[in-house]
């Protein structure tokens, strides 16, 4: 079972004003799902026509649409690694959106390499509900 500390995330998540308690009581339960291995609730949170892009890190570059196919994404990409830290370095929420600037490091569970990388994470909400979410992503070591 992979090794996730999503601690960090979750303790930023946490210092956000009420004004934007929704949002950030949804993306808390997406990363507490996803770090309890729960990838089946994720559902709850996507829309039917929710979209997922990752750019620049290979192992898990792509684009899918659709809840089913994001989630099941998701799940293949998560499996990927073991020892997830991830921390948010910043984040921001206007209107319809929340952006984390976030640095993470891990292991490749294929060949057992270290990883680092930085990036942007960019979710679209519609109403209670995330309907986009884009990655940028830099790999600062291997991969």
């Amino acid at each position: 079972m992979a090794n996730r500390d999503f601690s960090a995330v979750l303790s930023t998540i946490n210092q956000i004003p009420e004004t934007r308690a929704v949002r950030q009581q949804v993306l808390h339960a997406i990363v507490s799902a996803v770090a309890a291995n729960n990838m089946g609730v994720l559902e709850l949170y996507f829309t039917e026509d929710v979209e997922l892009r990752i750019h620049g890190f290979a192992p898990i570059d792509g684009f899918w649409r659709g809840r089913a196919d994001v989630i099941a994404a998701a799940t293949r990409n998560f499996q990927k690694f073991a020892q997830q830290q991830t921390q948010v370095e910043t984040m921001v929420d206007e209107g319809d959106n929340v952006v984390w600037l976030v640095v993470e490091s891990g292991c490749l569970n294929e060949t057992g390499e270290r990883y680092e990388v930085r990036g942007v994470m960019w979710f679209t909400f519609a109403g209670t509900q995330i309907r986009r979410v884009e990655e940028f992503l830099h790999a600062t070591s291997p991969t």
